[in-house]
């Protein structure tokens, strides 16, 4: 029996636009070559990022592995380590990207 894989392929992973990634990038990379620098500018990019995946019709997970894929870019091309610091960064990335994603989020009938 072959188990169900919940999880789409790579290549049928769905993505941000090109501009909102682009945008991403830039800032993680601001980020993490300047760590004391104003976050505004990640800030925005993140708000981007959710009003982006809301506009396309992403689920929230969907916009979780979008972001991911991209600070894993940013990480890799930077050679930024798999630390603690690191760790921290993206569980506040995540936090921050999902508050974003809900935040303008028009009320369920429950």
């Amino acid at each position: 029996m072959v188990a169900y894989n919940p999880r789409p392929p790579r290549d049928e992973q769905r993505s941000l636009s090109v501009e909102v990634t682009r945008q991403l990038h830039a800032s993680l990379t601001s980020r993490w070559t300047d760590p004391a620098s104003d976050e505004r500018a990640l800030n925005t990019a993140i708000v981007a990022a959710a009003d982006d995946a809301r506009t396309r019709g992403f689920r929230p997970e969907e916009l979780l592995l979008a972001l991911k894929a991209v600070e894993a870019d940013v990480a890799t091309t930077l050679e930024v380590e798999d630390t603690q610091d690191r760790d921290r960064f993206r569980t506040w990335l995540v936090g921050a990207c999902m508050r974003a994603f809900f935040a303008n989020e028009p009320p369920t009938n429950s």
